[in-house]
C-alpha cells in the first residue's frame, strides 16, 4: 500500500513539471562547441568583423530541424556612435574595449564599402559551411546547418541603434547533404555556394516579425523584474522566424558569483557620459548559480504559457522557443545550453480551451546540455 501511495505522489509531481527531453547525443553536442570556437576564429580575422568580448558565437540544435549558430557582429562601417567599456571581471582584471562607429551624415564610407564588408561575411561562411561544417556526422542528412549573423548585437545593448535600412542579420542555410557532397569532392565551392541560401533582414516589419520583437522586450522585462540572482543578460534578447520550425528567441547569459563592475564612456553627439554599475556581491560564498538557473528556467516557462499566444502567424506544427546559453562562472552545471519550446497547436488549444497556466507549463518542452 505504502508503494502505491508513493507512486500515486510521484505521478502528481510529474504531471505539475513542463515535459521534458534531455538530449544525450555527447558527439554533437562536442560537435556544435567545436564549431563555435571555429566561428570565432574565422570571424575575428575576416577583415573589418569585429567579435566583442562579451559575446562568442553560440550553436543551438533544433529538433528535428538542423543546428542554428548565431554570430554577434559589428564594425565600423555600420553604426553611428563611440563607445569605450571597460569591463572589471570578478577576478578584478579590466578589458578595455573600444568601437568605432559611423556618424550621421558621414559620406567618407560609401555604399561600395559596405557592400564589399558584406560580401566577406558571405565569403567567410561559404568556408565555414564547406571546411568545417561538413564535419559534423550526427546530423541527418535532410537537417539544415545556419548562421545567423547578427548585425547588431552589442550595439542595442550598449544603447546604440542603427539606420532603419541597414540590414540587422545575414541568415544563411544549407542542408546537411550538400555540405558531405562537397567533403566527398563531388561538388566543388562554388557550386556548394549556389546551394547556401543567404537572406538579409534589416527593419522589423508588422506582422510575425513585430510580434518576436515584442516577445523579445517581454523576456527582458521579466527576467529584469525577477531580479534573478547572479544572471546576466550579456547583450540584447533578439529572435526572428525561421520558415518550418517557427519562431526562436536568443540571448546569451553569465553567472556571476562575485562582482562584476561595467563602466561605459559614452560619446555620442560630443557629450561623454559615464555609466557605472555594480552587481551581484556574493563573498561569502553563498551564491548558488543551479537556484538562479532554475528560476530563470521557471520564469521563462511562465512566459511561454502566459503570452505565447502573442506571436500570431505561426503554422500549426511550427514551433516557439526560447534559446539560452549559459556561461556559467560559478562551474556548478553541467550543460551550457537551457531550451524550452512549445507547439502553435497546443498554444491554440490552450487559448480555445481557456487552460490554465499550469495545464499550459505542461505542454511545453525542456532540453539542457
Amino acid at each position: 500500500m505504502r508503494k502505491i501511495k508513493i507512486l500515486v505522489l510521484m505521478m502528481i509531481v510529474a504531471a505539475a513539471m513542463p515535459a521534458y527531453s534531455q538530449k544525450t547525443n555527447n558527439q554533437l553536442q562536442d560537435d556544435i562547441e567545436i564549431m563555435e570556437t571555429i566561428l570565432n576564429k574565422l570571424f575575428s580575422t575576416s577583415g573589418t568583423t569585429k567579435i566583442f568580448q562579451t559575446s562568442a558565437a553560440n550553436g543551438y540544435y533544433l529538433e528535428n530541424y538542423g543546428i542554428l549558430f548565431k554570430v554577434p557582429y559589428a564594425n565600423e562601417f555600420t553604426h553611428r556612435n563611440h563607445e569605450e567599456q571597460l569591463l572589471i571581471l570578478p577576478n578584478g582584471r579590466g578589458v578595455q574595449k573600444q568601437v568605432a562607429i559611423k556618424k550621421d551624415g558621414d559620406n567618407a564610407i560609401s555604399d561600395s564599402i559596405e557592400q564589399a564588408n558584406l560580401e566577406q561575411v558571405k565569403t567567410t561562411i561559404v568556408r565555414f559551411l564547406g571546411d568545417y561544417a561538413s564535419s559534423m556526422n550526427e546530423l541527418k542528412s535532410d537537417e539544415w546547418i545556419m548562421v545567423v549573423v547578427d548585425f547588431n548585437n552589442d550595439m542595442k545593448w550598449l544603447g546604440a541603434f542603427p539606420p532603419q535600412n541597414d540590414i540587422r542579420k545575414l541568415i544563411a542555410k544549407v542542408k546537411m547533404k550538400d555540405v558531405t557532397t562537397y567533403r566527398h569532392g563531388k561538388m566543388d565551392r562554388d557550386a556548394l555556394a549556389k546551394q547556401i541560401t543567404f537572406e538579409s533582414r534589416t527593419q522589423q516589419s508588422a506582422g510575425i516579425d513585430e510580434d518576436i520583437e515584442v516577445f523579445a522586450d517581454i523576456i527582458k522585462s521579466s527576467i529584469e523584474k525577477s531580479q534573478i540572482d547572479g544572471l546576466h543578460i550579456i547583450n540584447h534578447v533578439n529572435g526572428f522566424y525561421l520558415n518550418g520550425y517557427g519562431a526562436i528567441i536568443m540571448m546569451d547569459t553569465q553567472m556571476f558569483p562575485r562582482r562584476m563592475q561595467i563602466i561605459t564612456n559614452r560619446t555620442q553627439n560630443g557629450a561623454k557620459h559615464n555609466i557605472t554599475i555594480d552587481k551581484f556581491i556574493h563573498d561569502d560564498g553563498s551564491f548558488d548559480s543551479q537556484a538562479s538557473i532554475a528560476a530563470l528556467q521557471d520564469r521563462m516557462i511562465n512566459v511561454l504559457s502566459r503570452f505565447g499566444h502573442t506571436i500570431r502567424n505561426l503554422n500549426g506544427n511550427e514551433w516557439l522557443e526560447i534559446a539560452i546559453s549559459i556561461d556559467d562562472h560559478s562551474n556548478a552545471n553541467d550543460f551550457s545550453r537551457l531550451m524550452m519550446r512549445i507547439n502553435k497547436n497546443d498554444i491554440e488549444r490552450s487559448v480555445q480551451k481557456r487552460m490554465n497556466e499550469s495545464d499550459v507549463r505542461k505542454m511545453i518542452h525542456v532540453v539542457k546540455y
